[in-house]
């Protein structure tokens, strides 16, 4: 299967809307900038597995474009969501620990 992206964005989620079964992004042009775009958006478009990492401040990749298969062509709109690392208490609070000392080394006047 050949695969053609067309158009690329970035996007980081606003607002979810549970009722209506959609959520809204501003979106940022990957293929040659442009002005930034908010767009809502169908959770049919976001894959079963990312559905849990659909919340606001969520960072995803759009990508439209073609897909050729078996000589038959096909327009494909694919969303993937960023995966970020999960943080532990444990991880904060060797962070904090660290920004404590740290902040005992700064002299203030």
């Amino acid at each position: 299967m050949a695969e053609q992206h067309v158009h690329k964005w970035e996007g980081i989620v606003s607002e979810v809307f549970e009722e209506e079964g959609s959520f809204s992004a501003i979106l940022t042009g990957l293929n040659n900038g442009g002005p930034k775009e908010e767009v809502t958006l169908s959770f049919e478009e976001v894959s079963e597995e990312d559905m849990p990492l659909l919340k606001p401040g969520a960072i995803f990749y759009w990508n439209i474009g073609y897909e050729k298969l078996h000589g038959q062509v096909k327009k494909a709109s694919i969303i993937r969501f960023k995966r970020l690392p999960e943080w532990t208490k444990k991880d904060w609070d060797q962070i904090m620990d660290k920004a404590n000392e740290l902040e005992k080394g700064i002299e203030w006047e």
